[in-house]
């Protein structure tokens, strides 16, 4: 593995602390768990060979505040986290993942954090505007949410200083589990897409995608409009026949099981709506099955009969 920047300090601003300077100690942690970090005012900028990192103050490198802060490639203005992630980011990745990762998915997980957490984060921190079709992203805004949360109540502070950093370094023990869960699932993502992206080439059915293992398959089933269904083993046992929705996030889907399959459950004695059926959810997106065979041939009943419905009103 290549060589990783490890920070030996990181110094950020005393007083009111928010999701910006949290993240950006998240960070440092994450290369180094024994690093300094350092909540002080000061006019000093980084300096990269001794490892002294100075962020959201101080005017330097990894500042935001001055009048010619950087911009982001998409057009927002830096934070400091932003900033720090530009230049350390997949150092970060490398760091927290431990095992090898090739270059394609170092590349695309850290475009996905900046695309997504260090945009937001960068919004609200530097409380701009913006199109209301951009979306933020929810752990970042959870985390801002949190870290604020975080900042002493006027009966907890008193103005002492010391209270500040007492809660400034729990809020960033705690920000750093979220962050590196974060960073878990981004990759695993990336990977998962890769490996269902293969199976769907080489899928037998037209509108059914059957995956042996689990894998998080959403975004990359919603590249193609004519996967209904998928089945996959159920951690609960069993397997499910989960619809497609119609884009990522989306609650609507491509199709819709019949109203006689939902909310069904098996409990030793009914009749089943169809061979095989434990368990149908009330909204019908998802149904389980007691073995591979009966899940595949349920989707492909629910594929023929989305296909029929399609037909009839053409």
């Amino acid at each position: 593995m290549a060589s990783i920047y490890r920070p030996n300090s990181i110094q950020v601003h005393p007083g009111i602390f928010h999701a910006d300077d949290v993240t950006c100690c998240v960070q440092a942690l994450i290369l180094n768990e024994r690093v300094q970090i350092i909540r002080e005012d000061t006019d000093s900028d980084s300096d990269l060979d001794s490892g002294k990192i100075v962020a959201d103050v101080g005017y330097g490198m990894f500042d935001h505040h001055q009048k010619d802060a950087k911009i982001r490639e998409d057009g927002f203005k830096h934070c400091a986290s932003s900033l720090l992630w530009e230049f350390w980011g997949k150092d970060v990745i490398k760091s927290l993942m431990k095992d090898y990762l090739g270059d394609d998915i170092i590349n695309e997980a850290w475009s996905i954090i900046n695309d997504k957490f260090m945009m937001t984060l960068s919004i609200v921190d530097n409380g701009l505007s913006r199109d209301e079709q951009i979306k933020l992203d929810a752990v970042a805004l959870g985390i801002s949410t949190t870290v604020g949360l975080y900042n002493p109540t006027y009966l907890e502070s008193d103005n002492n200083s010391e209270v500040y950093n007492e809660y400034f370094f729990e809020c960033v023990e705690n920000s750093k589990k979220v962050f590196e869960r974060y960073i878990i699932n981004i990759v695993d993502d990336v990977i998962a897409k890769k490996i269902v992206l293969e199976v769907m080439q080489n899928r037998d059915s037209k509108h059914v995608l059957v995956l042996n293992s689990y894998a998080s398959w959403t975004e990359a089933v919603c590249t193609d409009k004519d996967i209904y269904c998928v089945v996959y083993p159920s951690m609960r046992g069993g397997w499910n026949v989960q619809l497609a929705p119609e884009s990522v996030g989306s609650y609507d889907t491509l199709i819709n099981v019949p109203d006689w399959w939902k909310g069904y459950k098996y409990v030793g004695k009914n009749d089943r709506p169809i061979s095989g059926m434990t368990f149908c959810h009330a909204t019908g997106f998802l149904s389980v099955f007691d073995s591979k065979d009966h899940a595949v041939r349920a989707a492909e009943y629910l594929a023929e009969l989305a296909d029929l419905d399609k037909c009839s009103n053409e």
